[in-house]
């Protein structure tokens, strides 16, 4: 039966890159919250293993969402840019 600890190893798979010890540290905690999270919604009569791999899964998401959220929020995107003779203007009102 899966748990927890299976979690982190599915969101790194589905990560798709390696990830710097930092973010590591950061998704494994997300991991164990979404985990809780998870299992704490099943009814009463459901058990982990009525879901097989399912928890794990949507576990192993619902950390990468988050951690995709926390970094998205600290690498925001350039107000301009340009690309030789083009020229972007994010949110400038020009148009």
């Amino acid at each position: 039966m899966a748990g927890r600890e299976d979690v982190l190893a599915v969101a790194k798979t589905f990560a798709g890159r390696s990830l710097t010890e930092g973010e590591e540290e950061v998704l494994s905690l997300l991991c164990g919250a979404a985990w809780d999270r998870w299992k704490g919604l099943l009814r009463e009569e459901v058990t982990e293993a009525d879901c097989g791999e399912l928890l794990t899964v949507a576990a192993a998401w619902t950390a990468l969402s988050a951690v995709g959220g926390a970094l998205a929020q600290s690498q925001p995107l350039p107000l301009s840019f340009t690309a030789g003779d083009l020229r972007v203007d994010w949110g400038s009102g020009r148009g």
